[in-house]
């Protein structure tokens, strides 16, 4: 009996030992490492600024870069256009820096919280330096010019014809060439003015006196109409203080944007720009009387774009939204990213990184 114990444990110990290097054989399972994601985004100082040397920055970029680093994440960075990136369009990327948090734009992503939140702002042209010269700008169109320069052609007319027809009859008023046509021009501005001192003493000078009478205040009239014009619009210009004041100004906007959406939905005629830089250039060359797009952009242009010197942005922002990053639909990134991004943004770094682009915190 021992002696089949034994055996048989020699027949196990031995199925054992040929077994145990077939089990060390098999190779251990390899895990896939992480694809690299593909971000897809466009210029928009000071979220997302494109530099010489071919490299990302800004309070977008910067802040997809933290997440990237806490999250272990490679990624590459396409840029895409405006048109890409308008609602109901898929570029096919992985992550969009940054996105409007909108309806529209959730039907096609999966976006995160908002990181940012702001809204439109209206920016207006610098004015003259001076009240007097900016009237005198208004005044001196083709208009004004041609009315004025008519109506002092009138007054010579009618003072040379009332002096050829008194000098003979009246020469102490009308006598003499120089001195006579100098009181002739003196009845003619008297008369357009109302001063009521008749100097003609002839028959054919009453008659055309009266004639004259007329004439000059239809021109008169037609001249205060013309500088009244100019006032109101010259008034107008400088009176914008909000969004009530849009629809009676020439305005200009970003197409696509958030701007040219509010302008559409309000019936605004604005003139459509391709991007930011353009739009504020414009208002500065006084192309537009103001300008309907993102407040922080706006900022960030005025105080830093060269040819927006004394362009000034409106206190307070309307029609408010939220900056945050698109995902694909069905991303699994959406969870951990969302996670991330609310540690980040109450850390002090958070709130470095808007001082650095935008002068303060939100």
């Amino acid at each position: 009996m021992q002696r089949a114990i034994v055996g048989l444990a020699l027949v196990v110990g031995f199925a054992v030992a040929l077994a145990a290097p077939a089990v060390r054989a098999q190779p251990a399972p390899v895990v896939a490492a992480a694809p690299r994601l593909v971000i897809g985004t466009h210029p928009v100082p000071p979220f997302v600024v494109h530099a010489p040397d071919g490299s990302w920055h800004g309070i977008s970029m910067d802040l997809w870069a933290q997440l990237a680093a806490r999250l272990h994440l490679e990624y590459d960075v396409r840029e895409l256009s405006l048109a890409e990136l308008a609602p109901g369009h898929d570029p096919g990327v992985d992550v969009i820096v940054s996105m409007n948090i909108t309806a529209a734009r959730e039907q096609t992503f999966d976006l995160t919280h908002a990181f940012y939140t702001t809204g439109l702002a209206i920016a207006t042209r610098p004015h003259a330096s001076s009240p007097w010269r900016g009237l005198l700008h208004k005044l001196l169109t083709p208009g004004a010019l041609g009315l004025a320069l008519g109506l002092v052609g009138l007054l010579i007319g009618a003072a040379t014809v009332m002096w050829l027809l008194e000098r003979r009859r009246n020469p102490d008023e009308f006598g003499g060439v120089g001195s006579g046509l100098v009181a002739g021009v003196m009845w003619s501005v008297e008369t357009v003015i109302g001063y009521n001192d008749p100097q003609h003493k002839t028959r054919r000078g009453r008659a055309f006196g009266i004639l004259w009478a007329v004439v000059g205040v239809i021109f008169v009239s037609a001249l205060t109409a013309q500088l009244s014009s100019q006032l109101t619009v010259n008034q107008l210009e400088s009176g914008i203080r909000g969004p009530a004041d849009l629809a009676r100004a020439r305005v200009g906007t970003v197409r696509p944007s958030a701007g040219s959406v509010y302008c559409d939905r309000r019936a605004l005629h604005c003139a459509a720009y391709p991007d930011a830089e353009a739009a504020i250039d414009a208002l500065a060359r006084g192309e537009v009387d103001a300008l309907v797009y993102e407040a922080p952009i706006l900022q960030y242009l005025a105080a830093t774009r060269p040819s927006a010197a004394g362009v000034r942005v409106l206190d307070g922002t309307f029609d408010n939204h939220g900056y945050g990053f698109a995902l694909r639909e069905g991303s699994t990134l959406r969870e951990p990213v969302n996670r991330a991004l609310l540690e980040v943004i109450t850390t002090e770094d958070w709130r470095a990184l808007l001082g650095t682009y935008l002068g303060g915190t939100p």
